[in-house]
Formats: structure tokens, sequence, C-alpha cells
């Protein structure tokens, strides 16, 4: 949350901008006020207000300063995960594209290449692998186990394709690290 009634008006007008697909108004905040950049409130961050009310304005935002990684630290789940998650190359690119942080973790300690193996998206997956993913990214789940995003392949006949793409840009398991 943040704190001043300035920025609380002016997470507001953000948001009243966004309901309004305003572009002008979104760029104009963005521009002039990068104290708010950071700010979570009521309505989650500034990228998740425009992912929900104005995602074609997301490029827009991006342009006039905002983060793909802006928002809660540690986040729920970052930008760049939920775009991965959704299956979402348009979004996946665009984070890429505006320096969304590739080793960024949730509050549970995943990676967007560790969603990219979860559900299944060879393309995403190789994006994230291209922009420079760490393919051997360790990720420490709650239940405190370690893996890579190879084994989060398992064996799964369905995840075959996932696991030899790894592979191929010298993916490991945790136990041959």
């Amino acid at each position: 949350m943040f704190r001043g009634r300035k920025k609380k008006a002016l997470y507001r007008a953000f948001l009243r901008a966004a309901r309004r697909h305003d572009a002008v108004a979104i760029e104009e905040i963005l521009v002039h006020h990068t104290e708010l950049h950071e700010a979570t409130g009521p309505e989650g961050s500034l990228v998740w207000i425009l992912e929900h009310y104005a995602p074609e304005l997301l490029e827009t935002a991006f342009k006039a300063g905002l983060s793909p990684d802006s928002g809660d630290t540690p986040p729920i789940s970052p930008f760049l995960q939920r775009a991965t998650a959704e299956g979402n190359r348009e979004w996946v690119q665009l984070a890429l594209q505006y320096g969304a942080d590739l080793e960024k973790r949730n509050s549970d300690g995943e990676t967007a290449l560790g969603y990219a193996v979860a559900y299944l998206h060879v393309e995403i997956l190789r994006m994230l692998l291209d922009a420079g993913a760490d393919v051997n990214g360790i990720e420490t789940p709650e239940d405190g186990s370690k893996n890579t995003p190879l084994d989060l392949c398992g064996e799964r006949p369905e995840k075959r394709e996932l696991a030899e793409l790894l592979r191929s840009y010298g993916g490991k398991k945790y136990s041959e690290l």
C-alpha cells in the first residue's frame, strides 16, 4: 500500500484513466509521477490494473517508463510470469522488450521459465531461453525441494519436447549441477 493523500489520489486517477482507456492520461500520470510506479493499492499494481482494464495500453505505459516488474516486492506473480502462465506470447514479448527481469521470482520463489515448463508452453520457453533466462535457475518452493526447469519436466511424455529444448540450451537436473 502507499502513504499520503497525493499518492492515493494519483492511484485513483490512474485507475479511472485505465477504466476509460485514456492513453493520454495514463502516459501523463506515469511520466510526471514516477513515485507512483511501485504503488500497489486495492486494485493491485499499475501493471495489474492495465492488464485487467486496458491491456491495449500496456505498451503505452511501458514506453512512458513503467517497468513490467513494478508493484509488490516480492510479487505474488510478476507480469512476465502471468503472461507466461496464460501462454500470451504478445505480452511475453512486450515484457521482454521493456526489460522484464527474467529471473524475477514470485512470492513462492518461482520464475517465468518454470511457469513455461509447468504450463507446457514450448514457444514461450524458447522465447525466454533466447532472451537469456537461466536454463539452470534453481527454484525452491515451499516444500523445500530444489528444482531446475529440467527437473520440472520429470519423465512425463507430454514434457519430452520441453526437456529436449532445455537440454539443447545446456539444461541440467539439480542433481547434475
